[in-house]
C-alpha cells in the first residue's frame, strides 16, 4: 500500500493525532517511524512510533492525514476570506 501525492495539483492535511506517551528521553538521537496502515477514500492512517537509541518504545499512535487538492483548498481560502470581510454569499 502507498500514498501518492500529486504536487503539482494536491496537499496533504492533518486531520487527527492520537499519541500515546510511554517514557521520556533526556539526551540522544530519537528515530521516528510512521507505516501506512489503511486508506479509506481520501483519508490515510498511519502508525506512528518514536524510539531512543536504544531502541526503547518513547511513544506510539495514529496520525490521520486528508489528501486534498489544490482548488480545493484555494476555494476554501476564499471562503474564509470573505467571511472575515463579513461576506457570507
Amino acid at each position: 500500500m502507498r500514498y501518492v501525492t500529486d504536487p503539482d495539483s494536491e496537499r496533504s492535511s492533518g486531520v487527527d493525532i492520537h499519541i500515546r506517551h510511554h517514557r521520556s528521553d533526556v539526551s540522544g538521537m530519537v528515530r521516528a517511524t510512521a507505516d501506512l496502515d489503511r486508506v479509506e477514500g481520501n483519508s490515510y492512517t498511519y502508525i506512528v512510533r518514536s524510539f531512543d537509541e536504544q531502541g526503547s518504545l518513547l511513544s506510539e499512535g495514529t496520525v490521520v492525514n486528508k489528501k486534498v487538492t489544490l482548488e480545493y483548498l484555494r476555494a476554501k481560502r476564499h471562503h474564509q476570506l470573505k467571511e472575515r470581510q463579513g461576506d457570507t454569499n
